[in-house]
């Protein structure tokens, strides 16, 4: 940019910016947000609040996601574990409830509902929940795992590789058949 032009909005002062937008050359803030700049200046608003209100909502999904996903644990954890009444797996309702009332021991101690004790935590980051779990709570979990009854609570996963799909491997093609002298370039 050449020192010695004047701004083009109030033609009086050497230009020290030059607008990103429409490349008028002007001296001051005063000059870039004046009526003669207003459409350009007036759309660079606009697009950074909405930009803002689209992070700003990014967020809120973000957290809804969270705070279902802590109703999800917070259900599991009040849950005897048992997808139905406790027949299934060998358990008889007796058995279970036993079973149950050892998982959630936790009631006699004065421990945070894992609801609360989860709710900053990034639900992604499994070092950091498994930092939250009360020391009964990650030892019940390393039964689950150990006793293969995890499966119980996990919902059923059908990988989009298990599909059936139909390829053909060999494909006709029409080709001429070369006799021993002819070569195929």
């Amino acid at each position: 940019m050449n020192s010695e032009e004047i701004c083009k909005i109030c033609q009086t002062a050497p230009s020290k910016y030059c607008c990103p937008r429409c490349n008028v050359l002007y001296c001051s803030l005063a000059c870039y947000k004046s009526s003669q700049h207003l459409q350009c200046s007036e759309s660079f608003y606009k697009e950074n609040v909405i930009q803002e209100m689209t992070m700003v909502r990014d967020d809120q999904q973000a957290q809804q996601s969270s705070h279902k996903m802590l109703e999800i644990l917070s259900n599991l954890e009040q849950n005897d574990l048992s997808i139905d009444e406790g027949t299934e797996a060998g358990y008889e309702e007796d058995e279970d409830e036993d079973r149950f009332e050892e998982i959630d021991s936790d009631d006699a101690e004065d421990v945070p509902d894992l609801s609360e004790r989860l709710g900053k935590v990034n639900l992604d980051d499994p070092d950091a929940v498994w930092e939250r779990l009360t020391e009964e709570e990650r030892k019940d979990f390393q039964s689950l795992l150990e006793n293969g009854d995890v499966g119980r609570i996990l919902p059923e996963v059908d990988p989009w590789w298990n599909g059936e799909f139909k390829v053909e491997l060999v494909q006709a093609a029409e080709s001429k058949v070369l006799s021993k002298g002819e070569s195929h370039l």
